[in-house]
């Protein structure tokens, strides 16, 4: 073993755990709630919610509760669910975009998602790799209208059929190889004026999606990669890295505004029934978000 790396620290029980905390300035109230809570969710992860409290000696800032952190959790959590709810809109959104597109690309070749002079990969390596990873999808399928396809036309699956196997980060990876010209017409059927936009934050949906998932944390967290913004959220000085930013971008190419809507009204509500545990900068919101969401793009062609 390296003599270089710290040994790794030995595992403490619920009452040292609190013990521990209270040690380090945090106030709490009901110890009985507490330890009910660290059974739930674990020490380890509850203390990732202490990281905006903590100071540079190692311990919370005065007045810092266990149960406004446990609040801020139960935010992080409620949102994780609303943020899915957006992230589910989207991917099945793009899965119809992309197919019909594709469809209508090449009405005579319904297969045509297997054909690699259609896309760009940087490689045939690439493709087939992408296409492997597809067939397995397929071939995982236990879904009434694959083992149609699969029963009744050989195992071949037309586009339509075939993308509804694609998880977000599949659909994300399939449009970053489109070809430029057929990225460009995609993109201008939401009036973006690039597609480099819609592609990053496909990428960054995805991720999102996958975050959420998996019950990681959001609220004093950043994004794995810069959202790229347009020029309106450049004006308003939105922080790349951070959540906000990424929803922003939503509002440019959910067609559906009245679910838009809707979504942006809940989200309020969320934030409302919350509001005096939060400290919304930490997920990159601004005074007014809720009418820069709902307000029309004005930086479109």
């Amino acid at each position: 073993m390296n003599p270089n790396i710290p040994p790794l620290k030995p595992a403490i029980s619920l009452e040292d755990q609190i013990k521990r905390l209270t040690s380090r300035n945090l106030i709490i109230q009901d110890p009985d709630f507490a330890k009910k809570t660290l059974q739930k969710i674990s020490y380890y992860r509850f203390t990732g919610y202490l990281l905006p409290f903590k100071t540079s000696t190692g311990n919370y800032r005065n007045g810092t509760t266990f149960e406004h952190v446990s609040n801020i959790y139960e935010f992080d959590s409620k949102l994780r669910l609303h943020l899915l709810r957006l992230c589910e809109h989207i991917e099945i959104q793009m899965r119809a975009h992309f197919s019909y597109f594709l469809a209508m690309q090449h009405v005579s070749d319904p297969l045509c998602y297997r054909n690699p002079s259609c896309f760009q990969f940087r490689s045939s390596e690439q493709f087939a790799k992408f296409i492997t990873k597809w067939d397995e999808n397929l071939d995982r399928s236990s879904e009434i209208f694959i083992k149609h396809h699969r029963s009744n036309y050989g195992g071949r699956f037309p586009i339509w059929v075939a993308i509804e196997v694609l998880t977000f980060s599949n659909l994300s990876t399939f449009f970053s190889n489109f070809k430029p010209s057929d990225k460009r017409d995609i993109a201008k059927s939401y009036l973006l004026k690039t597609p480099n936009l819609l592609e990053n934050w496909l990428h960054g949906f995805s991720v999102l999606r996958n975050k959420c998932a998996h019950f990681s944390r959001l609220y004093y967290t950043f994004l794995g990669k810069d959202v790229l913004l347009s020029k309106n959220a450049v004006a308003l000085k939105l922080n790349r890295k951070k959540l906000y930013a990424l929803i922003f971008s939503a509002k440019y190419f959910v067609t559906d505004r009245e679910f838009w809507s809707d979504w942006v009204n809940e989200l309020e509500s969320l934030v409302i029934n919350h509001q005096h545990t939060l400290n919304l900068s930490f997920l990159g919101f601004i005074p007014n978000w809720k009418l820069h969401l709902l307000s029309k793009p004005t930086d479109t062609y």
